[in-house]
């Protein structure tokens, strides 16, 4: 399956949702997430969850802007003006005000029609907001239907994306079709993602003390990829329902857990085998390498293949060094941290 571009569209919606985007000062409720999910369609094929409010209690956002700071680059610097100015025009603080977002993903993963929706929870100057969009992007077009206002983005590869306020602290972004079908759920005419018995499933286990976590319906297609493999690497998705996936940060640690749903006792243990035997040449790519794979463990069960990592700070820098000497292309401007340490 190809995933890039699932992951284009949740690092650009990351980076509007820190500029653009102001969220509720609420409780300690953990269901925040789950809320958000109750407002996205019943079709989706995936979800993401994002706890901004444990992000920020970390400290990641201030080591993100320093990072920035510290970036010489001039796409760094002009991002950093950028985020000074939205500021002062906004009054927006980024470590006090974001809360929790949802992102949910329409479509089989990698086909070009696929489609998204993302949601926050917010406190905003709505006025001040539009303002400062507007003064970005002065040929915004708007559109209001049912008296929803939809300030149309710039179109993607697939469709034409838009922003909306759909009710009182709820930013709204994505393609016209869904984004339209989400509005409805959100004005009680349609079903939600947590009618669907198999999301809602993935949803209720996701961890409450995560960054963030993801659950994904393996499509029919993706099924059969094991027919395109050949000894020694095989790999059996026959069975597969899903992938799941929770990430964590604590102590400079970032760990997580990453889950192939399938009831295959054979071809989960075939798969664990794979998995293995991938991550032993890998160690063979160089010691920095060797030790940020040296922290998997791969394990499998009747009904899954669990993937387990632990990764210190200080290894993604060695990690991002030794990358930055060895791929083409990449500039001695680059940076070699993570947008978020």
């Amino acid at each position: 399956m190809k995933l890039h571009r699932p992951i284009g569209y949740l690092a650009i919606i990351l980076a509007l949702s820190l500029f653009f985007l102001q969220c509720n000062k609420g409780t300690d409720n953990t269901s925040g997430d789950l809320s958000l999910l109750k407002m996205l369609p019943e079709n989706a094929s995936g979800f993401v969850t994002i706890n901004f409010k444990r992000i920020a209690e970390l400290g990641l956002f201030k080591t993100m802007q320093e990072s920035m700071k510290n970036d010489n680059s001039d796409k760094a610097s002009e991002a950093m003006d950028t985020f000074r100015q939205f500021i002062s025009q906004t009054g927006f603080v980024l470590e006090k005000d974001l809360q929790n977002g949802a992102l949910a993903v329409f479509g089989d993963l990698g086909e070009n029609k696929t489609q998204f929706v993302f949601l926050v929870q917010s406190t905003f100057e709505l006025e001040k907001l539009i303002t400062y969009a507007k003064s970005q992007n002065p040929d915004v077009k708007e559109e209001t239907i049912n008296g929803i206002t939809y300030y149309h983005l710039k179109k993607t590869e697939q469709e034409e994306t838009a922003l909306c306020f759909p009710k009182p602290g709820l930013i709204a972004m994505g393609q016209i079709e869904s984004l339209k079908k989400t509005i409805d759920i959100i004005t009680n005419k349609g079903r939600s993602l947590m009618d669907n018995p198999a999301l809602n499933h993935y949803a209720k286990k996701m961890h409450a003390d995560a960054l963030a976590g993801a659950a994904f319906i393996i499509p029919e297609k993706a099924r059969s990829m094991q027919e395109k493999l050949t000894p020694p690497f095989e790999f059996d998705l026959s069975k597969a329902e899903a992938v799941t996936i929770n990430l964590f940060f604590k102590s400079d640690v970032w760990s997580g857990e990453l889950a192939l749903i399938s009831p295959n006792p054979e071809g989960n243990k075939k798969n664990a085998n794979t998995l293995n035997m991938l991550k032993n040449m890998g160690v063979m790519l160089g010691p920095e390498v060797g030790e940020v794979l040296n922290g998997l463990t791969i394990n499998a069960n009747d009904k899954q293949v669990g993937i387990n990592f632990s990764i210190t700070k200080s290894q993604l820098e060695k990690l991002g060094k030794k990358a930055k000497e060895s791929l083409p292309g990449m500039s001695a401007e680059t940076s070699s941290e993570p947008s978020m340490e």
